[in-house]
């Protein structure tokens, strides 16, 4: 502050403080570059081996490391809402939810146990009576010696520690590639997924759309850049952004003035108002639910349209173009392999939606949703078996919290929090990969369950009949567990 830099704890700074970053250094705090340009290590949040150069206007998460260069960078959350502080708490939450195969197992264990201990007792003193001739015989010592045997066998370690630590390894996996999984409960629903539900822009697509066509014949093609860009100058939707950019590009010189007092409207685009004017920028909609004069709409392009009026009259419409995101078709392609539907909600126009859905190869669609009927759509999918909604902006968060498991891509804030799995990087093909990993982990923990009751079962009935001694036993529960064990690190592989 007032140009002195001093070194202080994370646990000090402020939002909006400014924060001085040198090579070398791991960055404490999330916050967004305002000068300077280097290359930053992310393995240890997003699991990409690659540094990623990072500029103005970039942001950094706690827990990235400075490879080369100086950032000055600006807070943008304290030290408890951080990255890092944030997959701590996801962390603590996936240690204390259990899967339905860890309650199984707590479950089975209550019962198991004063059952074994039960019949262990009834082979030490009721059985000789039955098949020697009582305790005088000496029937005592070999049927005792066949309960303890018995006692050894049934010790349900094998159970107790390998089918937890399927899904642990699983979700340590899961992390070193940049996916957050919130607990093994969300690892075993995830696996049972029957749908998969996606928001398009930004999720499937890049959500950095470039102005391919301006279709106005009362507007010249800078003049209705320029209304556009400053009705919707204090907007962050993507498309915005891509206005202010063509702006700036058309008009280097001019600035958003801000003169505009800018309201959004949830699903349908901007309200801005000025002294003399009012601006409507968005989708057909809006222009029809605002009653706007002389509102024609024949463009039959392939792409996002935003339209635009001013003072109660249209005056054009602009298309922009959104580019799918690198690996969308084959994570699609290699959920569809695996026997998963797939549907995509989005609040862009139908031209556009079905041509994203036909490129993708996605089973259905449905274009020009508000919010709340993506959330009217997701409920009618629930119940037909465990629906999955992969989203990424807060307008998603509904969907992912009602969700049977909800998947953050590249969200921060409200829909991270809401979203069971998130997945930190942009990268969609990780969605597969979080995928494949929950299926693992939950057929490795059948795996362990059936192997473990199996051999024990087998391993005490030979045991009762005397055909099984205490080498067999100790390999019933130590060799057993042991083998599970390690059947249960391979979930861990990424």
């Amino acid at each position: 502050k007032g140009g002195i830099c001093k070194q202080v704890l994370a646990s000090e700074v402020k939002i909006g403080d400014e924060i001085e970053l040198r090579a070398g250094m791991r960055v404490a705090l999330d916050s967004e570059v305002i000068s300077g340009k280097a290359f930053v290590d992310t393995s240890a949040i997003t699991g990409e081996s690659l540094p990623r150069e990072v500029k103005n206007g970039d942001i950094l998460l706690a827990g990235f490391v400075l490879k080369d260069g100086t950032l000055r960078a600006k807070a943008s959350a304290c030290e408890s809402e951080s990255a890092l502080a944030r997959i701590s708490k996801l962390v603590e939450l996936a240690s204390t939810n259990k899967s339905p195969h860890e309650r199984f197992i707590s479950r089975f264990a209550r019962v198991y146990t004063p059952v074994v201990v039960i019949l262990a007792g009834l082979i030490a003193f009721i059985l000789p009576f039955i098949f020697d001739e009582g305790f005088a015989a000496g029937g005592f010592e070999v049927w005792a010696n066949r309960a303890l045997i018995f006692l050894v066998i049934s010790c349900p370690c094998a159970l107790v520690i390998s089918v937890p630590l399927a899904f642990f390894a699983g979700i340590g996996a899961a992390s070193k590639s940049g996916i957050l999984i919130r607990s093994s409960a969300v690892l075993s629903t995830l696996a049972r997924s029957k749908s998969f539900i996606f928001d398009k822009t930004g999720t499937l697509t890049k959500g950095v759309f470039n102005l391919n066509l301006v279709c106005s014949d009362k507007l010249s093609d800078k003049d209705f850049i320029a209304h556009a860009a400053h009705a919707t100058s204090s907007s962050n939707h993507p498309v915005a952004k891509s206005l202010g950019a063509a702006h700036a590009k058309m008009q280097p010189d001019c600035k958003l003035c801000g003169k505009y007092e800018c309201s959004e409207l949830s699903g349908l685009g901007v309200r801005a108002k000025s002294s003399s004017d009012e601006l409507l920028a968005g989708n057909a909609k809006l222009m029809r639910d605002c009653s706007i004069s002389d509102f024609e709409y024949n463009c039959w392009h392939e792409g996002s349209i935003i339209h635009l009026a001013l003072n109660g009259r249209y005056k054009g419409h602009a298309l922009l173009g959104d580019e799918l995101k690198s690996g969308a078709k084959e994570m699609i392609e290699g959920l569809k392999n695996a026997g998963i539907n797939t549907l995509m909600l989005t609040g862009d126009n139908e031209i556009a939606a079905k041509a994203v859905a036909k490129e993708l190869g996605i089973d259905r669609f449905y274009a020009g949703l508000l919010p709340e009927q993506k959330l009217e759509l997701l409920e009618r999918e629930l119940g037909g078996g465990v629906v999955a909604f992969v989203g990424d902006g807060i307008n998603d968060a509904a969907a992912l919290a009602r969700a049977d498991v909800g998947i953050a891509i590249n969200a921060q804030d409200v829909a991270a929090s809401a979203a069971d799995v998130v997945i930190i990087n942009s990268d969609i093909r990780a969605l597969s990969k979080a995928f494949g990993i929950a299926k693992r982990s939950r057929g490795i923990a059948w795996e362990n369950i059936t192997f473990a009751l199996g051999s024990k079962i087998v391993i005490m009935v030979l045991g009762v009949l005397g055909l099984a001694g205490i080498w067999a036993a100790v390999f019933a529960d130590v060799g057993v567990s042991l083998l599970c064990v390690l059947n249960a690190i391979r979930a861990g592989r990424k």
